[in-house]
C-alpha cells in the first residue's frame, strides 16, 4: 500500500471509529460542511491537491499523533 493510501485507511478508521460522518468532521476541522469531499479524497489516498495544513488538522481533530503515524507508515 502507498503511504498516502494507508495514512487514509488510518484517518478513516479512526473516523469511524469516533463515530464521525465526514460531514461532521468537516463541520469540527473547518467550521462549515464543504470540505467533506476533501476529507472524501484524503481517506481514499488522493490528496495531492491537500495542503499539508489539511492534513495536519485532520490528524488533530482525529487525536492521532502525526510523528507516530509517519513512524509506523
Amino acid at each position: 500500500m502507498n503511504p498516502a493510501k494507508e495514512i487514509g485507511a488510518i484517518i478513516k478508521d479512526r473516523r469511524k471509529t469516533q463515530k464521525l460522518s465526514q460531514r461532521e468532521l468537516s463541520m469540527k476541522i473547518f467550521g462549515d460542511e464543504g470540505h467533506n469531499a476533501s476529507i472524501s479524497r484524503i481517506e481514499k489516498g488522493e490528496w495531492k491537491t491537500s495542503t499539508f495544513l489539511t492534513i495536519h488538522n485532520i490528524l488533530n481533530a482525529l487525536d492521532i499523533d502525526l510523528i507516530q503515524l509517519i513512524k509506523n507508515s
